[in-house]
Formats: structure tokens, C-alpha cells, sequence
């Protein structure tokens, strides 16, 4: 999971209504004038791997300004990580007889394309569920096969432009040209894994990550000027090539090196002043010294942890014990990079001691499950946890007893609610969104839509704040994510959809329930700028309504909480 390109402040203030009211924000939406998408002859197809990222927006950065500019073509990649075309279901996203959803995974373009960067923002990670933070790279060559991978592997090649310099980068990774063209969860299309491709790949970026969002947190106007860089870690990635280049550095020297990745940090630090200098952005007002040694410290332990992990006992060609020790990475990730970082050290040394063996065991066990979840395990501190045994495991790792995973959504709605209303007379709060799923019986996707309430800071006197809206109506499209493996249930539902012109990503997920008034609500949780945030539903699924048509229906729908 990538570090949030998707936050806010890169928004419009009517586009920031919709990413914090439908509870949809968090990673995904383009931020950017639709009509610029290409509708002409080249199609390039490919595929997104951090692990296989579904929804993440994909487009072609001629200008290498590392930022999707209105002119430039993009698509989004499909439930599985492609776009343009699947070979798994023999999906042509391009073919003139695909329908208006699927067209929004088919990538165009006019232009010569050698030469030319491929990039990827935001998605979904399909084996976690959980929101793809960071932007991947690829630099298009002379005579490049289909489809186009691009990974964290490919990302750290974007910028080397001689062959001197991809020859230096192939030692120090101690890979060949061909393994950028792998797939390293179906190497040589066998079905398995390449155990060295991936700890490399999830090395590399969830290190790229850590940083980048730490510096993100410290300097948010970075991606707030449009035609500049909206994310960090392709400066990270660049500084990684050139120590590597220039210094005739390995990747483990410099990633599980404090003192490499402090001069690391503080090179792309100088880089994001220089942004803020170069467009004339104040410098935050608490602007305080990032802790370099500290974030350097929890990058390396980070790494190791992942070696431990891929290349140890644990077959990457284990699915189950794959999946639960990728979600274990994935809890740590955020771990590292949210307020829960001051334990971040001492739970990585936990889970390295040969002592704890037996736990680390139970827990790749328990994360491997469909309704696993992260949200305990990143607040804990493992260290001090008195996780001793397997129940006490499941506890922390796993959904609590009764909670549903999503399915036959067909035909049925779902509301659901913020249940802080804020405190007069000038902070009250009324974020209501109600779903309509619309689709063929035991459809695992459709269309949908939706009514939006969103109030914030309103007054008691009646005044709303600014991007304020009593209702509005957007439509979309819904899919569950891996629900054909999974009996037509998912623990994440994926959502797809438009407002002025701007089409956004979002995912749902299932989350323990609570009571409000001596009513019990399900719960619902989905991430915004790296926090873990839960709405909740009193009624849950349920049989739909009649449709609204317009925006006065939305507000009759959902009227006032608060009295305004």
C-alpha cells in the first residue's frame, strides 16, 4: 500500500466535498478535467504490481512532470491489476463492443511512445484490500513487450537514461533486463511466485513509502500546484538510482543502512523545499525538523522485516502463508507511517526474535483469512501486546464474531452515516451517504447510485460551510473485489464513480459494529489520508427504494440531524 498521492489539499474545494462526503476519498480520484482522454488508434496494455493494484489510475506523463496533466491519456486498471486487456478473462477494454464501464480500463494513445514514462497513482492492493499509497513508474523502450509491467522494480529505472546507469542498477539488484518484464506473482506465467522478484519489489517501495509519507505529513502543499509532482516517492525512487549509480551502492546497502537512508531523507527533503521555494508556498507553520534517524531506523527495520519474511521458512508459493505475511508487511507499512509509529521499532524486534517464532507463525495463520483485518494490529504495540495464544491472535487479527462479508448487493441499498455531529453553535457536523445497487441477481457488480449529504462547521443559525451540500445524486459503477474465488462474498467492496466530469475510486470494508442511542449499527470503514475511519449503518443491507432522480430527492432522503 501506497503513501496518500491521493490527499486532499492537491483538490478543489468541490472535489474535496466529494472525496471526505462519500466517504469514497482516500486514494483513487484523479483530481483532474476528464475530457482530455484519448480516443485514438495505439492501445497499450498492461499490468499494475505492487501486489496486483485494481482501480489505480495508470496514464501517460509525456512531459515527465510526474503528475497526470488534463492533455494526458490515462485509464484505470481493472479488479485484477490490468488494463486495456485482461488475460485472465480474455477482457479487450478497447474493443468496440465493450461497454461504458469498461472503457474507463482501456489506455490510448496518438503519440510515439519510446521514450515516454508510464505512470501509476493510487488503486487497491487485490491481496490485501487495502489502499495503494505512492505512484509506480515505467519508462517506455524502443521495442517493450505487452503487457507492460510496471512495479516497484521498474520505478527505480524510470530516470536512469544511459546504459551505463541500468547496467549499474541490474548489479546492484542483481537482476537481468528480462526480470523487469516478470511478473513475480506468476513468473513465466507458471502460477508461481518469484520469491527474490517480490521481497525486492516490496522492499524497495514500502521503504519508498514510509519515507515519502513522512515527508508528505510535514510538507502537504506537495502536489497542491497543478503541473507538478503530487507525490513524493518518485523523488525517493530517483535518489535511490543515483546512490546507487553514482556510489556503486547495492539496494541493501542503502535500504537497511540508517545512515544511507538519513542522507537518503534529507535529499528528498531539500527537494521538497526547493518545490516549496520554486512555486512560492510558505513553509507550514509548525514546521518542525523530521526526525530523520528515527524514520531511517523504522525504513531499515522495515526491510529486514520483509527479508525475514520472503525468504526465509515461508514458501512464496504458499498462498495462504503469502497472503497473511503480505498483510503483515501491509499493518506494519501503516504502522510505520501513522501515529502509531512510536511502537514501530520495538514490534518489528518482536516479531524478529527467534523466541517469537511461534507467534509470527499464528499470525501469518490468522492474516491469511478472508476477514482478516489490520486496524488492532497497527495500534498495538507487539512487544507489550500479551498476545500468548492462538485466540488471542484471532482477537487481534480478525474481524469480531458476526461480522458479514459484503454480498447480494444487487437490488438493495445501504445508508450510512457519520455518527459525529460535531457541537454548537459553529462545529456541527451532518455526513450522511445512501447506496443503490443496482444489477442481475447475484450480480458481483453493476451500477449504483447514490445520495450525498455532507455538512461540516455548519452554524446554529443555519449556515453551511464552504462545499457544503444538503444533497446531491452521483452515479457509478460497484464491483466486489475477488468475490468469484470467494462464493460472491468480499470484504471489499470497490466503487467507481462521476462528478463534474472528475471520475473517482473508493473501497469499503466491513468493520466491528457499535451503539449509538441504545441502537446497535453495523459498521463501515474506509481510509482517508492514512487514518482508519468508520462510518456506520443501522439497517445495514437492505431492500431498495425507489430511485432518486435529482438532488431535492437526495435531501428529502437524508434530511437533518442537527437541527438546520
Amino acid at each position: 500500500m501506497s503513501m496518500p498521492s491521493c490527499t486532499m489539499h492537491a483538490k478543489s474545494k468541490i472535489a474535496a466535498f466529494v472525496s471526505l462526503a462519500l466517504m469514497l476519498a482516500g486514494c483513487g480520484g484523479t483530481g483532474q478535467d476528464e475530457s482530455a482522454s484519448s480516443s485514438t488508434s495505439q492501445v497499450i496494455q498492461g499490468v499494475a504490481i505492487d501486489g496486483y493494484l485494481a482501480r489505480a489510475m495508470v496514464f501517460i506523463d509525456y512531459d515527465n512532470n510526474r503528475t497526470r496533466d488534463p492533455w494526458e491519456p490515462f485509464a484505470f486498471t481493472d479488479d485484477d491489476g490490468y488494463f486495456s486487456y485482461n488475460p485472465l478473462t480474455q477482457t479487450d477494454y478497447c474493443s468496440t463492443n465493450t461497454t461504458e464501464n469498461q472503457r474507463l480500463f482501456c489506455l490510448r494513445t496518438n503519440r510515439q511512445l519510446p521514450g515516454t514514462v508510464i505512470r501509476i497513482d493510487g488503486g487497491y492492493d487485490v491481496m490485501t484490500g487495502e489502499p495503494f499509497f505512492g505512484q509506480l513508474s515505467r519508462r517506455i523502450e524502443q521495442r517493450q513487450q505487452n503487457p507492460i509491467i510496471i512495479s516497484p522494480i521498474t520505478s527505480l529505472f524510470t530516470d536512469a537514461r544511459t546504459d551505463e546507469q541500468k547496467n549499474a542498477l541490474f548489479t546492484a539488484l542483481n537482476i537481468t533486463p528480462r526480470d523487469l518484464d516478470q511478473d513475480y506473482f506468476n513468473s513465466e506465467n507458471t502460477q508461481n511466485v518469484s520469491s527474490n522478484l517480490l521481497s525486492l519489489a516490496l522492499r524497495l517501495h514500502k521503504v519508498v513509502s514510509i519515507i515519502s509519507q513522512s515527508i508528505h505529513d510535514q510538507y502537504d502543499e506537495v502536489g497542491s500546484k497543478a503541473g507538478a509532482m503530487n507525490d513524493v516517492s518518485a523523488t525517493v525512487y530517483r535518489h535511490i538510482a543515483q546512490q546507487i549509480t553514482r556510489d556503486n551502492q547495492s539496494l541493501d546497502d542503502i535500504i537497511v543502512d540508517p545512515t544511507r537512508l538519513e542522507n537518503l531523507i534529507a535529499q528528498t527533503e531539500l527537494d521538497v523545499l526547493n518545490y516549496y521555494d520554486r512555486w512560492e508556498i510558505p513553509l507550514p507553520s509548525d514546521n518542525a525538523a523530521i526526525d530523520t534517524a528515527a524514520l531511517a531506523e523504522n525504513a531499515a527495520g522495515l526491510s529486514q522485516l520483509i527479508h525475514h519474511l520472503l525468504s526465509g521458512e515461508i514458501s512464496s508459493n504458499d498462498s495462504s502463508a503469502l497472503r497473511g505475511s503480505i498483510k503483515l508487511i501491509e499493518a506494519m507499512t501503516l504502522k510505520a507511517s501513522g501515529a502509531q509509529r512510536s511502537s514501530f521499532m520495538s514490534s518489528i524486534s518482536h516479531l524478529l526474535d527467534t523466541a517469537n517464532h511461534d507467534l509470527l507463525n499464528e499470525l501469518i495463520t490468522a492474516l491469511a483469512e478472508e476477514d482478516s483485518d489490520l486496524s488492532a494490529l497497527i495500534r498495538m504495540d507487539l512487544a507489550n501486546s500479551g498476545l500468548g495464544s492462538q485466540e488471542a491472535v484471532r482477537d487481534a487479527t480478525r474481524l469480531p464474531v458476526g461480522t458479514s462479508a459484503f454480498h447480494d448487493l444487487a437490488g438493495n441499498q445501504m445508508r450510512v452515516s457519520d455518527m459525529d455531529l460535531g457541537s454548537g453553535p459553529n462545529h456541527l457536523r451532518d455526513s450522511e451517504v445512501e447506496l443503490y445497487f443496482r444489477g442481475n441477481n447475484e450480480a458481483t457488480e453493476g451500477g449504483f447510485d447514490a445520495c450525498v449529504k455532507y455538512i461540516k462547521d455548519a452554524s446554529i443559525s443555519g449556515k453551511l460551510g464552504d462545499a457544503n451540500t444538503r444533497g446531491e445524486l452521483v452515479k457509478g459503477h460497484w464491483s466486489l473485489l475477488g468475490a468469484a474465488a470467494n462464493n460472491g462474498a468480499s470484504y471489499s467492496l470497490l466503487l467507481t464513480f462521476e462528478f463534474l466530469g472528475t471520475k473517482y475510486q473508493a473501497i469499503l470494508k466491513p468493520a466491528a459494529a457499535a451503539t449509538f442511542n441504545s441502537k446497535e449499527f453495523s459498521g463501515v470503514r474506509f481510509d482517508y489520508a492514512n487514518e482508519l475511519r468508520t462510518w456506520y449503518s443501522e439497517f445495514g443491507v437492505e431492500a431498495m427504494q425507489n430511485l432518486p432522480q435529482n438532488a431535492a430527492d437526495c435531501a428529502a432522503r437524508l434530511p437533518s440531524r442537527i437541527g438546520i
